[in-house]
């Protein structure tokens, strides 16, 4: 018991002497400032508008779609302009994304398009490039407008089948029978339901996180490095040195786990206490196996740094941080943050991140045998 208690003591003295020699040097305080930074400016344009395209909208009528996409909660800024040279002139001069323009005559024609069983166009819109975003707001457009046509063909078959004439009973029927309730209820693997309110400028606040939380790791390989050629480590002896790569590369990944955890839950992005605690525990021992690894494969600082970049666009570009692809998931064992993001709302990939971990551990302390007489 005494020899465990003193062995914890020096532990946390190491842990501390670490810390404090870290703090005091610039790099490492740039690195470690750079995630609260990076949210603080993300949470700022998060309450400025939410919108990713811009459209202007021109309708000389006051029409239910118009209404329906302007008053909506979308990624799409919408704005409208007084005249249809107006909202043209915007797209020409590059103020906004794409322009849509209502026929003046949209009640009728859709009207038309529902007697003649065909589909007649009753917006027009106007682009400089046909842009994937554009394609998918222009979704939002075709389900306002297809309420308006729904509609048509309610009242059509109304007027022929049931033989009911009264314009203002059809209508009342119509908006009595609509369904306020949701069809769809979405939650994750877990059974967390999604929030409605979720902000998705947020969003990738995590992954953005999880990636620098690596490169803080592959940094600490560096540092690891340099301290070791000083000659820092001299008169701890050769044993257990595999467990104090490990402990070296610990207390920069805690320190950044810390900040990591705060700054989540500053964002509102953290779910349980429990879920995020498991979850980054595991993690940020897969990350020092993972750093290890590197470290003794690339030999040299310079090395690793050269890699940075690389790593960089491997854990923003192919992995569920911006954008979530089936693609990505041949990437999963290559991407550090791949498996922690995805475990964050699924038991079964926190598993295969606990294996992964393992595994990692391993490879990582099979090297160190293979390397231990060389001065890496």
């Amino acid at each position: 018991m005494n020899e465990l208690l003193k062995k914890t003591r020096r532990a946390a003295a190491w842990f501390y002497m670490l810390n404090k020699r870290l703090f005091r040097r610039w790099s490492f305080l740039i690195i470690l400032a750079l995630a609260p930074v990076m949210v603080w400016v993300m949470s700022i344009l998060a309450y400025e508008d939410k919108g990713v395209i811009n459209i202007t909208i021109y309708s000389r009528d006051s029409l239910s779609s118009v209404s329906e996409i302007i008053q909506s909660d979308s990624v799409i800024n919408i704005e409208t302009s007084p005249t249809e040279e107006d909202a043209v002139e915007k797209v020409r001069r590059g103020e906004c994304d794409g322009a849509w323009i209502f026929d003046s005559e949209y009640y009728d024609i859709i009207d038309a398009s529902v007697k003649r069983y065909m589909v007649k166009p009753v917006v027009k819109a106007v682009m400089r490039e046909d842009t994937l975003a554009l394609k998918m707001a222009r979704e939002k457009l075709y389900s306002a407008i297809y309420k308006d046509y729904n509609y048509g063909v309610y009242k059509q078959f109304v007027k022929q089948e049931l033989n009911i004439s009264d314009e203002a009973k059809i209508e009342e029927v119509y908006k009595d029978k609509i369904v306020p309730e949701k069809l769809f209820k979405m939650v994750y693997l877990s059974g967390e339901e999604v929030g409605d309110n979720d902000n998705y400028l947020l969003s990738p606040v995590r992954g953005l996180l999880a990636a620098w939380l690596v490169l803080f790791g592959l940094v600490s390989g560096m540092y690891y490095m340099q301290d070791k050629r000083n000659g820092l480590f001299d008169r701890m002896g050769n044993g257990n040195e595999w467990l104090r790569e490990a402990g070296y590369h610990l207390v920069i990944l805690i320190d950044a786990a810390i900040i990591m955890g705060i700054t989540m839950c500053i964002s509102g992005l953290a779910t349980s206490f429990f879920n995020e605690l498991k979850c980054m525990l595991v993690f940020v021992l897969m990350v020092m196996a993972f750093c290890c690894i590197i470290r003794k494969v690339c030999i040299i600082p310079q090395v690793i740094g050269m890699l940075i970049p690389l790593f960089t666009v491997i854990m923003l570009g192919l992995g569920p941080v911006f954008i979530t692809l089936k693609e990505f998931v041949v990437f999963k064992y290559i991407n550090p943050t791949y498996l922690y993001l995805m475990s964050i709302h699924s038991s079964v990939t926190f598993y295969e991140l606990c294996v992964y971990c393992f595994f990692m551990n391993v490879i990582c302390y099979l090297l160190y045998k293979l390397r231990s007489n060389t001065k890496i």
